[in-house]
């Protein structure tokens, strides 16, 4: 699997959006209580608008006619790390909501843009093997997340937590663009 570009695409892609969802959801109602003292039902508003901002992002994405997909996976891991560092900023839950929106955005874009690549890469043959494959690393990461976040969250807190995995984002955009580099060599248009 590892040997087709487009496969690796689809992980780094998922493993990008799934770090700050797995945080968030697990500890960001526990932190925006804690932190600024938001109500439960305030709580449950920041993650409406966040599904809400993931929803519009992946109903606009399927309307569009995709060419290339090297843009949206810059875009959508660029978007990531604003919003990562804009929780380490935030100061008030306006600061905080507006990045819990701005992550929405990776969220609604994230596993469409992973299919994508993954589904360009793989014969129709090879999909399904490529799917598990892909779906068992989805699946590992949802466990794994929360529990190494949870031991680092004791340890540095939520906001330096969310800042500490904006370097293996940085890190994830760079080995997707040396795949994008190295694909475009041998098959431009991707």
């Amino acid at each position: 699997m590892w040997d087709h570009p487009g496969f690796k695409v689809g992980i780094y892609t998922f493993l990008v959006y799934s770090m700050s969802t797995a945080l968030i959801l697990s500890f960001g109602g526990i932190f925006a209580r804690q932190a600024y003292g938001a109500s439960y039902s305030l709580i449950a508003i920041l993650f409406a608008v966040f599904f809400t901002a993931s929803f519009t992002t992946r109903v606009l994405f399927s309307i569009l006619q995709i060419g290339a997909i090297f843009p949206y996976v810059i875009f959508m891991m660029s978007i990531s790390i604003l919003g990562l560092v804009m929780i380490f900023l935030s100061s008030n839950i306006m600061v905080y909501a507006a990045a819990f929106i701005i992550l929405g955005i990776p969220h609604g874009l994230g596993m469409p843009i992973a299919m994508f690549s993954i589904g360009r890469s793989f014969t129709f043959e090879e999909r399904n093997v490529a799917n598990s494959y892909f779906t068992s690393t989805m699946m590992l990461m949802m466990v794994i997340m929360p529990v190494i976040g949870g031991t680092f969250l004791n340890m540095v807190g939520f906001k330096l937590l969310m800042l500490l995995i904006t370097p293996v984002t940085i890190v994830l955009m760079i080995l997707a663009l040396r795949v994008f580099i190295l694909r475009k060599r041998l098959k431009p248009g991707y």
